[in-house]
């Protein structure tokens, strides 16, 4: 009987310290596959986006809650300053309206600053998705420049006059590098470590819409 007990207490004493071990193998290969990770900034340029930043922040750090992220504010003239001081978001103020292109140079000069590898321009509007970051940033550490995050890969672009203008942009840089881009005008893009240097260095250089295809083998 002692002996049966005996065995009894050693087995589950080896369950309990496999168990135990494998918790910890698995938390230490998730640091490290996170630290492995590119070091990656959102750059979220927002301009009276009171009704969606709060959204887009709160969907942003459910799927991503270790990236760092900088907030924008292109003098706003809604209450977006406020909502940013009361939740304690991370942003810059702009005391005037810089424009799209200014708001993400400014974040693109951020990154630079704190040495990012990657920066992701991410809307403020809540139209994009933060599950999506990774693929782009997959992307990045597979050697591309900048990926740039489409809804219209898997289904067409409605004819309103911004997508009439996204075309039009599409067909100028199919005749000016041969490649095809789908989704020029897109808010959701990756950039590596060089575009970062280059647009926050180029002020005549803007990220928007049509520079990417400077990057066009």
């Amino acid at each position: 009987m002692h002996y049966i007990v005996a065995c009894s207490f050693l087995c589950n004493y080896k369950i309990i310290v496999f168990f135990m071990v494998s918790v910890i193998i698995v938390n230490i290969l998730h640091v490290l596959g996170r630290n492995l990770m590119l070091k990656t900034l959102v750059i979220i340029p927002a301009y009276n986006e009171s009704r969606n930043i709060v959204k887009t922040i709160e969907d942003l750090k459910s799927y991503q809650p270790d990236i760092d992220y900088i907030i924008v504010n292109d003098g706003s003239t809604d209450h977006t300053i406020e909502i940013l001081e009361n939740h304690h978001f991370h942003y810059i103020n702009s005391l005037q309206n810089l424009g799209l292109f200014g708001a993400v140079e400014t974040g693109f000069k951020w990154a630079l600053l704190n040495h990012y590898q990657a920066a992701i321009q991410f809307d403020g509007d809540g139209q994009h998705s933060a599950k999506y970051i990774n693929e782009l940033i997959k992307g990045i550490e597979e050697g591309y420049d900048i990926v740039i995050g489409s809804r219209y890969q898997t289904k067409k672009k409605p004819w309103n006059g911004r997508m009439i203008g996204s075309r039009l942009i599409s067909i100028a840089i199919k005749l000016v590098t041969n490649k095809t881009i789908h989704d020029p005008t897109s808010g959701f893009r990756a950039y590596n470590e060089s575009c970062i240097k280059l647009y926050a260095q180029e002020c005549n250089n803007p990220p928007e819409p049509d520079n990417p295809c400077l990057y066009v083998e």
